[in-house]
């Protein structure tokens, strides 16, 4: 944590800017993903975060060969996810897999 921000809480980041300019979640996957999440739970996330490509960015080759069957272990990664109604969705699909999740908060001075 920045301490120029304050206390903002646990998994909380304050930033002058968000990440690529609007994500205001990062959603970090269990260094043993591929353990906790089977085929069709990895399917449904894929699925759903090219259905919602304008919300969803994966910027880590990690996730992105897991999550399209390019490789059959994914040992840590993250994606961005930008309002929090998109959360909701991931963790009914994904809940086993998901570590934590950092929300940013762009404060203003």
């Amino acid at each position: 944590m920045d301490p120029k921000f304050g206390l903002l809480g646990k998994d909380t980041v304050g930033c002058d800017r968000l990440p690529h300019g609007k994500y205001k979640y990062q959603v970090h996957l269990r260094k043993d993903v591929h353990k906790h999440v089977n085929e069709a739970e990895r399917e449904a996330l894929r699925e759903f975060i090219e259905r919602n490509i304008d919300n969803c960015l994966i910027t880590n080759k990690f996730v992105l060969d897991f999550l399209e069957d390019r490789s059959p272990h994914c040992y840590h990664g993250y994606f961005y996810v930008q309002d929090e109604k998109f959360l909701t969705p991931i963790y009914m699909i994904a809940q086993k897999g998901i570590d934590k999740v950092i929300k940013f908060v762009e404060v203003k001075k």
